[in-house]
């Protein structure tokens, strides 16, 4: 039993060493490339929906001469001749309207004539003759004198766009989702019209893929301009086996994955070789953190290994789970390589791990 306890070890942790060695050059991306918004896009958004109205609201801090601080803050209506058509401030915790529905509008919004303006912080909305959003900006300083202007550049509003799209063989419609490259927007399938309802920014043209949730696997990946039609390149997509999954590639800093199973097996300390889900990350240092939910079947445990250069695997972290609970649970900085075991009584579970600097490193 020793014999075959060593063998089977050295095989399954040989089998994960070799896949998490191609990951250790994979360092976490601390900037990514920004699209660069189009002028020309943005000119063309705000006049296909010309704004109606703005509504935003206001804070800053005013300071007497003896240093004794006032926090002022407000919400106010401007039409678009830039005229203030409705003024209200919080005072003692209550609203007091300054200036109401009817009342002759203000030229703008009133100076501060007491003390000095500090802190100064405005947020601003335009919206279309349906009240509906289609642009925002805001505006902030660290001192405002009444002969100050106030500045607020718009930015276009995201809009909604839906693309047909027809679900690959083999894929469960429930399944599908687009997202940005970097994970930072995801949109779900919708059965009922058969395609993505995505919600963009129009001045950009973004680089979307499109891939099953619960295997990972990439079926398209384009401009979102490109979507639904066509496609003119097939995607290569890597797997691991034993049911390893990566996680962060070098342009995510985030992973999400739906309806996961024990695909794989591991060793435990007993010798058997039990039912597992094994990830495979380098967090070069930084922290990270696993959120699950809807687990199914019973308890479970989440161990966390580190791993060397030479391959060998050191525990460092063991959490039990237990069934219909929901769980987050921090990994500490100052690791690179790390292996995470998902065993025990479960039979399937949604998990989403992220990673982060909290200036864990110099």
């Amino acid at each position: 039993m020793k014999k075959f306890f060593t063998t089977a070890l050295a095989v399954m942790m040989g089998l994960v060493m070799s896949l998490v060695s191609s990951a250790q050059t994979d360092e976490i991306a601390t900037s990514t490339e920004v699209p660069t918004p189009d002028s020309a896009k943005i000119a063309a958004a705000f006049l296909s929906q010309p704004a109606e109205g703005y509504y935003g609201n206001f804070f800053f801090a005013r300071v007497d001469s003896t240093g004794t601080e006032e926090y002022v803050s407000g919400y106010f209506e401007m039409n678009t001749a830039g005229k203030i058509t409705g003024l209200s401030l919080v005072q003692d915790d209550n609203w007091i309207e300054i200036i109401r529905p009817g009342d002759e509008p203000l030229d703008g919004l009133p100076v501060n004539t007491r003390g000095t303006c500090r802190d100064y912080s405005l947020y601003l909305i335009g919206y279309n003759s349906n009240r509906q959003e289609v642009g925002h900006g805001n505006f902030t300083t660290k001192i405002l004198d009444p002969s100050d202007p106030i500045v607020v550049i718009l930015t276009p509003s995201l809009r909604e766009q839906f693309v047909p799209y027809t679900s690959p063989n083999g894929a469960q419609p429930e399944d599908l989702v687009v997202e940005t490259i970097d994970g930072s927007m995801i949109f779900y399938y919708d059965q009922y019209r058969q395609g993505f309802s995505l919600w963009l920014d129009p001045a950009l043209d973004q680089e979307l893929q499109v891939r099953n949730n619960r295997t990972g696997v990439i079926y398209w990946r384009g401009l979102a301009s490109e979507l639904g039609q066509e496609p003119s390149s097939q995607i290569v997509n890597i797997g691991y086996a034993g049911g390893v999954t990566k996680l962060f590639s070098s342009t995510r800093t985030w992973d999400h994955h739906e309806d996961e199973d024990l695909d794989g097996q591991v060793v435990d300390q007993t010798g058997n070789i039990v039912p597992a889900k094994v990830y495979m990350m380098n967090l070069s240092g930084y922290s990270a953190q696993f959120y699950f939910w809807d687990w199914q079947g019973g308890t479970g445990v989440m161990e966390v290994f580190a791993v060397n250069d030479q391959g060998d695997l050191s525990l460092i972290q063991a959490d039990e789970l237990f069934a219909d609970m929901s769980y987050t649970i921090p990994i500490d900085p100052g690791y690179d390589q790390l292996v995470v075991v998902i065993r025990g009584e479960v039979s399937s579970f949604s998990m989403q791990a992220s990673r982060y600097d909290n200036n864990a490193k110099g």
